[in-house]
């Protein structure tokens, strides 16, 4: 039949709308800069600096968005952002 995808792909929107109802563990919509979800135990996010070239001080590629400063546990780094 030539509306089988159709219908198969109704089905599956089907089945995700209904059991976004009666499952409390779905994804539900996070308005995400007011409210944020809880980041999961084995999350890991680590910063890390890339570069472009062999030479690390001619391709480094820093955006100033002051991830390092807030992550360095003693708190020894400080970054000022040039214009």
């Amino acid at each position: 039949m030539i509306g089988t995808g159709i219908l198969k792909g109704m089905a599956v929107t089907l089945r995700n709308f209904a059991g976004s109802y009666f499952d409390k563990d779905r994804l539900i919509t996070v308005q995400y800069p007011e409210e944020r979800s809880p980041l999961p135990e084995n999350y890991r996010n680590f910063p890390f600096l890339i570069y472009d070239t062999e030479d690390a001080a001619a391709g480094l590629r820093c955006v100033a968005c002051k991830i390092c400063e807030k992550e360095c546990p003693p708190q020894c780094i400080y970054i000022v952002k040039s214009e």
